[in-house]
């Protein structure tokens, strides 16, 4: 499908969607509201979450996270819905906001701002509030640098260019303002003639899903950076399958039973923050994330560069040689220092000469493992996006702050005789 044809279609798809909600919700004769799909099981909102929305917006929700949740927002900050749907996200951010505070909900259908303003006058907020527009995402027309805080639920994975978004959210972002997404992505490049079907009917949530490592070179290539991945869901079983059809089977075609096989186990929904610098340029930025949840859980050197690894193998290396220069070198040099003496001690002095060098590497070694606990916060995926889960994090700084501990204690003998 062609560019336009896929936001035509996914137009179609959603405007249809909106309109069944609201005939379910003002007929009694009408069929009852579609069921969820991308959202179901995974518990996006808590129960005063959805108390405070209508059931208008929570029927015409189809997300796979709830990004007012981990975006921070702060009274009287200025927040962008890229996708608003039927303002459930919208809502909740308004709230957030508070009276001092703006919310722009953003979506290219018409029907879905429709109930949109309909969900607002329901929860009783005021139009000043919240101002949905009729946009396409790469091209909204709100002034650039207007907002604080820019979130999205599902929605980019439906958009064609996801370049051209993430240039539009990167321009409209106050320097220093901030990402919270939730979106779809695949874990690892699926087969061209596989990809291809899929894109032939941009099928739900998985005909415009690319490769997670494809997805932060775009944020990168924007601009954004300091991104941190807040939490990953795998879609599996009836869940995949619901996504494949969103926002529901009789509005949108599924893909082949064989083609989901192929994929199930592939497909995640990742919730993430990022940062617009205070003085980068798009394609400038430095992405690190620390990932701090995945049900993907991390080993302890999975996602570790080969920088990574080497720096522990070389710290771990210098505390072995630490260890044997004290007994063959340090002890010796320590005792003969305090008047001890003896044949393996005489023996053992020759070394002498060496302290400086001995001196100097502990200091090196000193060095190298408060960086390494404290300091290094690097494992790169794709050498693109660098990313640290919190396992591994935890590791660091145990092992770090260990290696430092012994650097202290078997580097002891080398530099205290020249304080005896």
């Amino acid at each position: 499908m062609m560019t336009n044809e896929i936001s035509q279609a996914v137009q179609a798809r959603y405007g249809k969607f909106a309109e069944a909600v609201a005939r379910a919700a003002t007929s009694s004769c009408s069929k009852p509201a579609p069921t969820a799909c991308c959202a179901h099981g995974q518990a996006l909102y808590d129960e005063s979450e959805l108390a405070s929305v209508p059931k208008l917006s929570r029927d015409l929700s189809r997300g796979c996270g709830n990004p007012t949740r981990f975006a921070n927002l702060q009274p009287g900050e200025v927040v962008v819905d890229f996708g608003c749907g039927g303002g459930i996200d919208a809502i909740l951010a308004a709230r957030k906001v508070g009276e001092r505070g703006k919310v722009f909900g953003v979506d290219l259908t018409p029907q879905m701002i429709e109930r949109a303003n309909e969900s607002v006058a329901q929860a009783g907020l005021h139009a000043r509030a919240i101002e949905f527009r009729r946009a396409s995402l790469d091209n909204t027309a709100l002034a650039s640098a207007c907002a604080d805080v820019l979130i999205s639920n599902c929605v980019i994975n439906l958009c064609p260019d996801k370049d051209a978004v993430y240039r539009e959210a990167f321009r409209i972002l106050k320097p220093g303002g901030r990402l919270a997404i939730s979106d779809i992505v695949l874990t690892e490049p699926i087969a061209a003639d596989l990809r291809e079907r899929f894109q032939s009917i941009w099928a739900g949530c998985t005909g415009g899903a690319i490769p997670e490592d494809d997805y932060w070179r775009t944020l990168k290539n924007a601009g954004f950076a300091e991104v941190e991945i807040v939490a990953r869901h795998t879609l599996a079983g009836t869940e995949l399958d619901d996504m494949a059809g969103c926002p529901g089977k009789e509005f949108a075609p599924a893909p082949a039973s064989k083609d989901l096989d192929q994929i199930r186990g592939k497909v995640t929904s990742v919730k993430f923050t990022a940062i617009k610098p205070s003085t980068a340029q798009p394609g400038l930025g430095a992405p690190q994330a620390s990932e701090m949840a995945s049900d993907r859980p991390a080993s302890s050197g999975a996602n570790q560069p080969a920088t990574a690894k080497t720096g522990n193998m070389l710290l771990a290396g210098g505390i072995l040689a630490a260890i044997w220069a004290s007994i063959c070198c340090g002890i010796p040099l320590l005792l003969v220092t305090l008047g001890i003496s003896g044949a393996w001690i005489s023996t053992m002095t020759s070394f002498a000469p060496l302290r400086p060098v001995f001196v100097g590497l502990a200091l090196v070694l000193f060095g190298f493992a408060i960086q390494r606990a404290f300091f290094s916060r690097k494992a790169c995926v794709a050498g693109v996006v660098c990313a640290e889960p919190r396992a591994q994090r935890k590791q660091r700084i145990v092992f770090g702050s260990l290696s430092v501990v012994f650097v202290a204690i078997f580097t002891f003998p080398w530099y205290a005789p020249l304080f005896l």
